[in-house]
């Protein structure tokens, strides 16, 4: 009976070892996988990111499932009525077609850039420009050129994607309210969100898998020898968005699905395997404590940086393979 059961226990070691063994075969350590490298750029579709909060709130009433709101910037009103007309609009179409100064604009921007929506707004602007002195409409009363960063600024938002520290906390009460301040404009906000809820619907569909999550804090990293550096969220917490029609237009809330809080087992297995770094568990309470001791590893021969930002999107392979080496305590 002793020998059989040395047998059974050495039997479940070896098939224990054979399934580490292959755990990396299943997974793609790629940057082609976005839990290696996220891309976040503003023309993603993927993912939003936050401005202007303090993580551990977020993760706070998230996770105890209280519904937030995601919140765009005020609104720049500078499209005169006039170009609300059917003429106007049938011109706009043809112009963006047939426009030689705006295909070689359009054409010239950096779509990966932070500016990238900022710049293609002051293109189309002046198309409609154009459009207008075509169509013989009086000259728009111009307002004065603003961006996305002075408009947050002057409404009294940080603009930064890099969250404020806890000793950062506004005494006006935003950063403990029930609102997720975006640095996107309400119809960009309502684009992307659009896009990402459809995304998350047909993986649901197809796979029978939530993939929409909020993550909070990346580590942007390269073995030293590599210029360019990969972007990696860090802890990722399964979530919902609903979609609600009101009086003020369409609104969008997030809350948690009160699923495990993880850390992102494709990057602690690729640091793991191809450094021997080994990411720490997480206790599941404090974003910031995890934010800090990630970043006290700091290995050598690596560029190792820990970026206090949080994105909201489909991360398609979060709850793939997830090693139990990894799972919260």
């Amino acid at each position: 009976m002793a020998l059989m059961t040395v047998k059974a226990n050495d039997l479940a070691e070896l098939v224990k070892q054979k399934i580490q063994n292959l755990r990396p075969k299943l997974l793609d350590l790629s940057r082609r996988n976005p839990l290696i490298a996220t891309k976040l750029g503003p023309r993603s579709n993927s993912h939003i990111r936050v401005v202007d909060e303090l993580p551990d709130i977020l993760f706070y009433k998230l996770n105890n499932r209280q519904e937030m709101r995601l919140v765009p910037l005020p609104a720049i009103d500078d499209d005169p009525r006039d170009e609300e007309t059917r003429a106007f609009r049938e011109a706009l179409i043809n112009a963006r077609l047939t426009d030689e100064q705006y295909l070689s604009e359009m054409e010239l921007v950096d779509r990966d850039a932070d500016n990238y929506i900022d710049r293609t707004r002051q293109i189309e602007r002046s198309l409609k420009d154009r459009a207008r002195e075509a169509l013989g409409l009086p000259p728009r009363t111009k307002k004065s050129e603003i961006n996305l960063i002075h408009h947050a600024k002057i409404n009294g938002i940080t603009p930064s994607y890099e969250l404020p520290t806890p000793d950062a906390e506004r005494t006006d009460g935003r950063h403990s309210d029930d609102d997720i301040q975006t640095l996107l404009l309400p119809n960009d906000l309502e684009r992307k969100l659009n896009a990402i809820v459809s995304k998350c619907r047909t993986w649901m569909q197809e796979t029978g898998m939530n993939v929409l999550h909020v993550a909070y804090g990346f580590l942007e990293w390269s073995d030293g020898v590599q210029i360019e550096t990969s972007f990696s969220p860090l802890i990722l917490c399964e979530s919902k968005i609903e979609k609600r029609r009101t009086q003020q237009g369409v609104a969008f809330s997030i809350s948690g699905t009160g699923e495990d809080r993880t850390i992102n087992a494709v990057l602690a297995e690729k640091l793991r395997l191809d450094f021997g770094v080994e990411l720490p568990a997480f206790a599941g309470s404090s974003i910031e404590e995890y934010l800090s001791e990630v970043a006290e590893l700091s290995p050598r021969n690596m560029t190792w940086r820990v970026r206090r930002q949080v994105a909201i999107g489909v991360f398609p392979s979060a709850r793939m393979a997830r090693p139990s080496a990894v799972r919260p305590r």
